[in-house]
């Protein structure tokens, strides 16, 4: 089956590596009166092709990286699995009184510090465990307020040597963090009333914050912020970005940058020098879904190839779960 376009909706994407080449995984609804949910992998954003056993189910897959960590987690109302190479799946122990379903719900993220997982779910609980099966209550202390709703957050990134970042939004606004335990946070941004949209990290004590808050209709004021060397003193910076990422160890930074015109420009810069940008060729750019997508797909070696942080470059190998062959809606072909 060929599906057009009109039919055609991305939900979460995550990326991984398969082959020693850069792909990833989406959850793609489809249909036009009844709706079907189908996981995808691509490695051209063209082409797809279905994941055996997750295809036609009757909700949306919440799908994430457990950062820091080499593995993948999915989620919907009728089950809860995590996989560390794609093909065996797991399933992930319930924290509290959770249901699977509420799980669906209100997780907003999962990640790796210091020899445990951190869930955060929606509005303000925060648990952690040693195996994804047993969790144990705990909390988020900062070091002057605490974070209203969790869901509003930037989730943690690391940020080389013991630090990790993130956004929380303390007494409405939005302000940077950063900790060495994934638990105890330190206010280094200032308060403000912007909406900080996401952070990159090189791992080389590099962090970029952007985002933004409408001042009317036409205006805006751009948050974007960024620290160098592991310093806690930051520099602004002025540009509408809406998506960045930074390579683990690479020394820059990819930005795609929106223009008055409403048009896209990708940009590399030095995380040393981010005055000195560089465009990046649009050769390949898959742009009837750059957006939903959110994916850097440029098909030259100058240019990204994914663009969200990748935790790890381990090799998930979907090859026995995915169809190769164009059997009933195994691919989907020229969206």
């Amino acid at each position: 089956m060929i599906f057009s376009r009109r039919m055609i909706y991305f939900g979460d994407t995550v990326p991984y590596y398969e082959g020693g080449s850069p792909k990833m995984m989406a959850s793609i609804r489809y249909g036009s009166s009844k709706y079907k949910y189908l996981l995808a992998v691509t490695e051209d954003a063209n082409k797809w092709y279905v994941v055996k056993g997750f295809s036609d189910v009757t909700y949306n897959h919440k799908l994430g990286v457990i950062y820091n960590k080499p593995m993948f987690y999915c989620m919907t109302k009728d089950y809860a699995k995590y996989t560390t190479n794609g093909k065996d799946w797991f399933d992930i122990g319930l924290p509290g009184t959770h249901t699977v379903a509420t799980l669906y719900s209100g997780c907003k993220a999962i990640y790796f510090i210091n020899n445990k997982y951190i869930m955060l779910i929606s509005p303000t609980e925060v648990y952690q465990s040693t195996d994804l099966q047993t969790w144990t209550a705990t909390a988020y202390t900062f070091n002057n307020a605490a974070a209203a709703d969790v869901s509003l957050s930037v989730y943690p990134k690391w940020g080389g040597g013991n630090y990790y970042y993130a956004i929380f939004r303390v007494s409405s606004k939005s302000t940077v963090y950063r900790s060495t335990d994934g638990l105890s946070w330190t206010q280094i941004g200032v308060n403000n009333m912007y909406s900080f949209s996401g952070i990159s990290c090189d791992t080389k004590g590099f962090m970029l914050a952007w985002g933004y808050v409408a001042v009317s209709q036409t205006t805006k004021k751009f948050s974007n912020l960024y620290y160098k060397n592991y310093s806690t003193s930051y520099t602004s910076l002025s540009a509408n970005i809406v998506h960045s990422s930074g390579p683990n160890n690479a020394g820059y930074v990819y930005m795609r940058i929106k223009q008055p015109d409403d048009s896209y420009i990708h940009y590399k810069a030095s995380t040393s020098a981010m005055a000195t940008q560089t465009a990046l060729s649009t050769t390949g750019i898959y742009s009837g879904y750059a957006n939903q997508l959110d994916l850097f797909y440029t098909g030259n070696t100058s240019a990204p190839k994914y663009s969200r942080d990748l935790v790890t470059e381990t090799a998930f190998d979907f090859s026995e779960i995915v169809g190769s062959e164009p059997v009933g809606y195994t691919v989907i072909a020229a969206l």
